[in-house]
């Protein structure tokens, strides 16, 4: 039996959350899921 997981580039996605994640540790503070992956952040980022 196989393993499932497999190694794969990052997606877009991903890797804007990450970069929208270091946006948000170098403000200081740590965003909640909601706030990382929504609108909001999208427009900081942007």
């Amino acid at each position: 039996m196989t393993s499932s997981l497999r190694l794969e580039p990052p997606s877009a996605e991903l890797l804007d959350a990450l970069v929208s994640l270091g946006f948000y540790l170098r403000l200081g503070f740590l965003p909640t899921g909601e706030e990382l992956f929504g609108e909001r952040v999208g427009r900081l980022v942007l």
